[in-house]
């Protein structure tokens, strides 16, 4: 991250992110190029779980590469200026990559 004061490594902080955020942004590839796809999760004890039917172009897409990465972020808000260079963006996010492992056993509860 090259902006170091902005980085948030507090783990309470980070889970703090992702109890109270509603959306997770899954990054997956689609033949070569990045595909996004927003979606609903949960966490617990460092892993995300994400909720998908079992058919679509997200579970085809991890049937051949299942290498991911996410962004979550909470309170997001835009303050405006008068010039370009004025705007900013204000809101906490967690980012991260990772694996995901298809779950096919419709009595699996991770909770």
């Amino acid at each position: 991250m090259r902006r170091k004061d902005k980085e948030i490594t507090d783990q309470k902080i980070i889970a703090e992110i992702l109890d109270l955020s509603e959306i997770c942004h899954l990054g997956l590839i689609d033949d070569g190029r990045a595909y996004i796809v927003p979606v609903n999760y949960a966490h617990k004890d460092g892993a995300i779980y994400i909720h998908s039917a079992m058919n679509g172009k997200k579970i085809e897409l991890l049937k051949i590469n299942n290498q991911v990465a996410f962004e979550i972020e909470y309170k997001s808000g835009i303050i405006t200026g008068e010039k370009a260079c004025d705007w900013t963006a204000l809101y906490r996010s967690a980012m991260g990559h990772g694996t995901i492992a298809i779950e096919t056993d419709t009595a699996f509860n991770g909770f």
